[in-house]
């Protein structure tokens, strides 16, 4: 009963603050990412492929058999040899990494083969541009091994004009960029290009929406983009219970941009900086990417680039969070450093300060969230019947490894009323004797600021009692 009236209490004194947090600034609705649905058409290589066709060098047509690199095909552990690069290929164009080219669809059965030696720890993206419509033209990413069997590392077999492949070899290796035809009468013109880069994150290579980084539950992504054409995509598979998610991204510079897929081939832009909530289907794939748009601000046209604005240099750095919506927060620590006797019944003996460690859970309080929570922590005496008094408060964000935020708040004297008396003594013999005078039902909450409470119903995990000691005399050892 006493617990229930102080929760009543705090309820009233407490409702202002809250209406003034302000909510997401921004609700979005998702469907969940099914694979295939969408295409990258609007990314910058694409972009800057198209852009370049006027310079693109022109292929002779090469036709080679596709049968002979079927029979060449293996399934085994791809081998890296630096002293024992394969030789070239017969029939393959060789090509430069970074160029760009033009070159003419083959006919059914055959394939265009165009072919390069890798440098050591590079990823490599193949990039092949305005296939014709309807047609079928899969492009492929092959590993030639020192005995001339061929390891496919990516593929992409589908209708769309537009292809990505992707792969990072141990290298130096050679590589085949393969555009075989499935339909079509052939001579049909196209632009394609291989680009080789550095100082990627570990969630590469993830430049196709085809094959993304998958990842699950609450993430905190902290990646790079490791060129101005880089695209990272990322699948993030949401709890089976989940329905609403929080997310964010953090840029560090003004060209980055990151956007959230929320139905086929429609991309919602995220503001830098700004939290939103993400409805979705319980457990649903939510589908997001990262790249550098090449704009002062984000591009209102889709073209990337649009504006003409220099991209950022490389290797730029970027964060995304994915969080529950509905989470809530709770002491794991509740300390005070003072030197008094702490002999006031009731729970811990506070002074002046207190020394807190609060964490964040999911809204089944068994999943610990990322780093970079919001928490809200609130301090108050209260008199039985009475509003309770605000004695301190603070905000911060939960930053360590393991998603934990440490908070010192200096409480002061005791407020409000409801103070009670009492003479104690410690157990020894003789025994230390004080006379206190302590509030016992003083407590502080703690709530992620995008969810505030809006009814407190014991047992709240945000709530933590403790004893405020108002004054405490020596009264002598006898």
């Amino acid at each position: 009963m006493k617990i229930k009236a102080v929760l009543l209490g705090l309820i009233a004194a407490t409702s202002a603050f809250f209406s003034a947090i302000p909510a997401s600034a921004e609700t979005i609705d998702a469907q969940s990412h099914v694979s295939g649905m969408s295409a990258p058409d609007i990314t910058p290589p694409f972009s800057n492929l198209k852009a370049s066709a006027s310079k693109a060098v022109k292929v002779p047509p090469t036709a080679v058999s596709a049968k002979r690199f079927q029979s060449l095909r293996t399934t085994r552990q791809t081998e890296f040899n630096a002293q024992d690069v394969a030789p070239p290929v017969a029939g393959c164009a060789d090509i430069q990494v970074g160029s760009v080219y033009s070159a003419t669809t083959a006919a059914v059965g055959f394939t265009d083969c165009f072919e390069f030696v890798t440098a050591d720890a590079t990823k490599y993206v193949g990039y092949v541009a305005n296939l014709p419509f309807n047609e079928e033209h899969d492009a492929h990413l092959v590993q030639v091994n020192s005995d001339g069997s061929l390891t496919y590392l990516d593929d992409e077999r589908d209708t769309s004009q537009n292809k990505i492949v992707q792969a990072i070899p141990g290298g130096p290796v050679r590589l085949l960029l393969l555009v075989d035809s499935q339909s079509g009468a052939g001579g049909a013109s196209f632009l394609f290009q291989v680009l080789g880069t550095t100082g990627y994150d570990s969630y590469e290579p993830n430049d196709s929406i085809l094959h993304p980084t998958q990842l699950t539950g609450f993430q905190l992504i902290n990646g790079n983009l490791d060129s101005p054409s880089d695209v990272d995509y990322y699948a993030v598979t949401t709890n089976q219970n989940q329905t609403a998610n929080l997310v964010a991204f953090t840029a560090t510079t003004n060209t980055q941009t990151a956007q959230l897929e929320t139905a086929p081939n429609t991309w919602a832009t995220l503001t830098p900086g700004v939290m939103y909530t993400v409805t979705s289907s319980a457990g649903a794939t939510l589908m997001m990417r990262v790249y550098d748009n090449g704009t002062t601000g984000a591009s209102t046209s889709g073209v990337v680039g649009s504006q003409g604005t220099a991209k950022a240099a490389t290797a730029s750095t970027y964060s995304l969070r994915v969080s529950d919506a509905a989470g809530t927060a709770g002491f794991f620590q509740f300390l005070d450093t003072e030197n008094i006797s702490h002999l006031a019944p009731g729970g811990e003996n506070v002074a002046r300060t207190i020394v807190a460690g609060v964490a964040a859970w999911d809204h089944t309080g068994n999943l610990r969230l990322p780093p970079g929570e919001h928490v809200v922590i609130q301090v108050y005496d209260t008199n039985l019947g009475a509003s309770p008094v605000l004695l301190s408060s603070t905000d911060g964000y939960t930053g360590d490894p393991g998603g934990n935020l440490f908070a010192t708040l200096n409480i002061g004297n005791c407020q409000g009323g409801g103070t009670a008396e009492g003479q104690f003594q410690t157990t020894a013999v003789p025994a230390d004797h004080y006379d206190i005078t302590y509030n016992p039902n003083s407590f502080a909450l703690a709530y992620l600021a995008n969810n505030p409470p809006q009814q407190i119903t014991p047992p709240f995990a945000g709530l933590s009692r403790f004893v405020h000691i108002c004054s405490e005399r020596y009264l002598g050892r006898y």
